[in-house]
């Protein structure tokens, strides 16, 4: 893995690059992707969500990305939906679609806190998705209403002095466990908690994003509650799971009660894991690539 373009210029016919997001100081990728093509060098690039939509991007560097993009002779992402969107924007490019797994990582790392709490966790970084996140309000105040219950949040991906999981719900300190953004292999190891969140706001960005948390979530036997929105929703359907999808804020309280029962979590965390090493494995997704990669783009 490298940062700098000018590596390109040393590979030749029958060599392939893979370009990832875009950095501003890469001024002059696209003229040296395009040289590279001309040698007889194969470009290859793979979108995560529906990156025009990330507001955190300029418009120059929008602009850098996609025209870099019409140099690819194949471009991935890993829905259908943001598929959909490519080919129109990229249509004399291949657009192939090579869904998120679950990560390498064995269900053993799993270690879990007994002390009589029950955690509910969720991961990300929520100043950059807090309307999200407000989907949890009644259950958050339900939690608190119920201490009796021994129930308390997990957050991973925790960053001071941006806005918190516990800013957003109002949650005291002793409602919440927080892990700050860090290493894959960290963030996958700090997986312990009892039952997963996956709330998605209905907008048009959530509709490109990959069902990745749950099956994270799935792959550590941690059974979840997500939104009933596609990205679960679809992946529900090909594992022919009828999934704890939630509609409305009050639903999320509904479908956590069953979980409060340590043997039904047990029971729906084993099928899960079934479910997801039969259907969205790791070395699915490395024999996806493995085929994409040999063959002549």
């Amino acid at each position: 893995m490298i940062d700098d373009p000018k590596a390109i210029n040393d590979l030749n016919e029958g060599d392939k690059v893979f370009f990832y997001r875009f950095n501003e100081n890469w001024k002059n990728l696209e003229e040296t992707l395009g040289l590279a093509k001309n040698r007889g060098v194969k470009i290859i690039s793979d979108i995560d969500d529906y990156i025009w939509q990330a507001k955190g991007w300029n418009k120059n560097r929008l602009k850098g990305f996609t025209r870099s993009l019409k140099k690819c002779d194949v471009i991935t992402c890993s829905t259908n939906y943001l598929r959909l969107q490519l080919i129109a924007m990229f249509n004399d490019i291949s657009i192939v679609t090579i869904p998120n797994t679950a990560p390498s990582i064995k269900k053993e790392c799993i270690r879990r806190k007994i002390d009589g709490f029950t955690r509910i966790g969720w991961t990300g970084a929520p100043w950059t998705r807090p309307k999200d996140i407000e989907i949890l309000l009644e259950l958050s105040q339900w939690i608190k209403f119920n201490a009796n219950l021994k129930l308390k949040f997990v957050h991973i991906g925790h960053h001071e002095g941006y806005l918190s999981f516990a800013n957003i719900l109002n949650l005291p300190k002793g409602l919440i466990e927080t892990y700050p953004l860090q290493s894959h292999n960290e963030y996958l190891n700090n997986l312990f908690f009892d039952i997963g969140l996956a709330p998605l706001e209905k907008n048009i960005f959530n509709q490109f994003k990959s069902s990745i948390k749950i099956l994270e979530y799935s792959n550590m036997e941690i059974p979840w509650i997500a939104s009933n929105e596609l990205p679960y929703n679809e992946t529900c359907k090909e594992w022919g799971w009828n999934g704890r999808l939630c509609e409305k804020p009050e639903s999320w309280i509904e479908q956590i009660k069953p979980l409060l029962n340590q043997d039904r979590r047990k029971k729906e965390g084993e099928k899960l894991f079934k479910l997801c090493q039969l259907n969205s494995s790791f070395n699915s997704g490395v024999a996806r690539w493995e085929k994409l990669l040999s063959i002549n783009t």
